[in-house]
């Protein structure tokens, strides 16, 4: 691909990348999870997480 990693980064999160797969892969879904989705309870909070994700 011809990418240059001088720190070896990117073997790093590639390996913790899949071995969080793996894990999560292995556990399996959560007993009793249901597919009904969760609709927002509190707007106020959307709106200023939002903001803050955005904005900073």
């Amino acid at each position: 691909m011809g990418a240059l990693d001088f720190a070896e980064g990117a073997v790093v999160h590639v390996n913790a990348g899949l071995a969080a797969l793996a894990a999560a892969i292995l556990v399996g879904r959560h007993r009793g999870y249901s597919m009904v989705p969760m609709i927002p309870h509190n707007l106020t909070y959307i709106v200023l997480s939002t903001a803050l994700l955005w904005f900073g």
